[in-house]
């Protein structure tokens, strides 16, 4: 048995013994421990690899254990057996708590959510700022709690993914890399901009994908533990970029993509749901941030259309509406966040999308 482990079987069997005493003691149907009163840190008390441990302990104990992590306590809840067998064929024993800020795409939050809790390796692609990463870590924190995160970028190398020699003390050591940290620990993996990798980083993957082991440049093996997936984002569908909006991005091969279990398009949300969004992120009047999502609406058709060569997300809505709670001036805000980060003719274009949503013409030059 690796002392990894030995140590998460120990951490565990001290946050259960904590547990069974305060079951003993309480006789409420629902009651909280902070986690000052597990004795471990914050980020040791529902790690992704001891998902298991946490389920076989709940049903045995007959509760629902609910994670608070932002507010730094567990949440226990006794239940009857009839009640946990129906519950668990609803849900992990065991969850987090939900960010009620974030708006969950209803469809495609539901189809991810399914990806993840099936354990299947998922790629989410689709323009700028559609919130690509963010959903995907909004649902892991619901439904695993702990996850890895790695931006991506043409100079991202096989030794950070892998690992790297280092001389400590006098003596050479193989420092693991991100890759096998979490496939040792069971720990999802988001890799942000796939499109943006090598091909020596890609070729890497593909054999991790595919469940095989990582040999590591030491000869040793690392093999994926439980709850260990790779959650991949990128801009494009893997056949590169077409549009000139993502200069830098790769061809993925098809053997490479058919490593992925799941491949989720996500474009930008429903016009009712961004204007929420807008209001509820910044405090802008509903009245304004509609006028804002229009424009928005419009520069997207464009882009589809081959009008406008620029996309137009939802952070920048939030960007423009922001600067208008700052006292900036509604056209002003526009230019700031908007036209000045666009090419010359994309100006023009979006000036006259303005006109179009607005009634109110606006210089560009």
């Amino acid at each position: 048995m690796s002392t990894r482990t030995e140590k998460n079987q120990d951490i565990s069997k001290q946050i259960f013994s904590v547990i069974e005493r305060n079951l003993d003691m309480n006789s409420k149907k629902t009651f909280r421990i902070p986690f000052n009163q597990l004795g471990v840190p914050a980020d040791e008390v529902f790690p992704a690899s001891r998902r298991n441990d946490w389920n076989e302990f709940c049903e045995r104990k007959h509760i629902n254990v609910r994670v608070s992590r932002t507010k730094g306590f567990l949440r226990i809840k006794r239940v009857s057996e009839s009640q946990q067998d129906v519950q668990a064929h609803k849900q992990p024993v065991a969850t987090f708590n939900v960010d009620k800020n974030f708006y969950y795409v209803p469809e495609e939050s539901d189809v991810l959510q399914k990806g993840i809790i099936a354990g299947l390796n998922i790629l989410v692609y689709g323009p700028a700022g559609t919130g690509k990463s963010t959903l995907l870590r909004k649902i892991l924190e619901k439904n695993v709690g702990a996850w890895e995160f790695m931006n991506l970028n043409g100079e991202t190398s096989v030794d950070d993914f892998v690992g790297v020699y280092e001389l400590v003390g006098g003596e050479t050591i193989l420092r693991k890399g991100i890759l096998p940290q979490c496939m040792e620990s069971g720990t999802p993996l988001i890799i942000d901009e796939l499109d943006a990798a090598s091909p020596e980083v890609l070729f890497i993957l593909q054999g991790v994908l595919e469940g095989n082991p990582l040999r590591l440049k030491n000869g040793e093996q690392v093999h994926p533990a439980s709850g260990f997936a790779i959650y991949a984002t990128a801009n494009t569908i893997g056949r590169g970029d077409d549009t000139t909006l993502y200069q830098g991005t790769n061809v993925l091969n098809e053997a490479f993509m058919d490593r992925f279990g799941m491949v989720l398009d996500l474009w930008y949300m429903p016009k009712p749901h961004e204007i929420e969004v807008v209001c509820r992120k910044t405090g802008m009047h509903k009245a304004i941030s509609e006028k804002i999502v229009t424009v928005a609406s419009l520069a997207r058709d464009a882009m589809k259309s081959g009008k406008l060569y620029s996309t137009f997300s939802t952070r920048k809505c939030l960007s423009w509406a922001s600067l208008m709670m700052q006292n900036v001036g509604f056209e002003d805000a526009f230019k700031l966040t908007c036209t000045n980060k666009v090419a010359p003719a994309d100006r023009v274009t979006l000036a006259e999308l303005y006109q179009r949503a607005t009634g109110k013409t606006i210089r560009v030059d």
